[in-house]
């Protein structure tokens, strides 16, 4: 993402330094990225509930761990738990490695989400809330369902259903 949009930025005749940094808002738009953070969510959430369960119930340690152990497998960790991968965390590294300081927004609408995203940034743009704005969108397809349920929606021509679904880009 860092380097598409300090591609676009110099292809678009604006060097990051030139650009007023208080008032450039970053837009990203992530499509069917939810998966991931809701498992994070539920994984961190379900440990907690294990722990109101068993002092509910009375139960001891053993009970409690082979509950979270449970959670643990059915919802997988990650290293990056509800930061890293959370979809806010690129608009801010967008922002942090160009140092621009304006509002940092991620969306998710689905097969809309790049409109939605710049939508959002003209309308600001239009209003005065920010003089410049950084619009990107990006896609990790992490489930077969995911080229399947766009091909339903005619999303995808036939080559390129066939090509996601074989594990192509």
């Amino acid at each position: 993402a860092l380097d598409v949009v300090d591609r676009c930025l110099h292809a678009a005749g604006h060097e990051p330094r030139v650009l007023n940094r208080d008032r450039t808002d970053v837009y990203w738009g992530s499509c069917f990225g939810n998966a991931r953070h809701l498992n994070n969510g539920m994984r961190v959430e379900s440990s907690r509930l294990a722990a109101d369960f068993v002092d509910y119930i009375g139960g001891d340690d053993k009970l409690l761990s082979a509950l979270r152990a449970s959670f643990e497998r059915r919802f997988k960790g990650s290293a990056h738990d509800r930061v890293g991968e959370m979809a806010s965390t690129i608009p801010a590294r967008i922002a942090t490695f160009f140092k621009l300081r304006g509002r940092t927004i991620a969306m998710e609408s689905a097969d809309a989400t790049s409109f939605v995203a710049l939508e959002a940034a003209m309308l600001a743009l239009r209003l005065g809330e920010a003089d410049a704005a950084v619009v990107a969108s990006g896609q990790r397809i992490e489930s077969p369902l995911i080229p399947l349920a766009m091909g339903a929606r005619g999303l995808l021509s036939q080559g390129e259903l066939h090509a996601l679904a074989r594990g192509g880009t």
